[in-house]
């Protein structure tokens, strides 16, 4: 399901202003930040993967609101190796 990334409040065609939406992840108890609010949690995993490689494969669960904020939790898959 698709989510908003800015809600934008207009009369006849006019912008009024338009708010972000700040969003996080989660990742091994680490809030990993958005520096660009309109990325999507999927291009934040890939960012986030060369300084955490093993976030490249995590699960994305959430979004979850924590203090008005949609936040996202990236979930490595556990598992025996070999």
């Amino acid at each position: 399901m698709s989510r908003p990334t800015h809600i934008t409040y207009h009369l006849e065609g006019v912008v009024y202003g338009s708010t972000s939406l700040k969003r996080e992840s989660v990742y091994n108890g680490v809030k990993l930040l958005y520096t660009i609010p309109t990325l999507t949690p999927e291009p934040a995993r890939e960012t986030y993967a060369h300084f955490y490689p093993e976030i490249a494969t995590a699960a994305i669960e959430g979004p979850e609101t924590v203090s008005g904020k949609p936040v996202y939790k990236f979930v490595r898959a556990m598992g025996a190796k070999g």
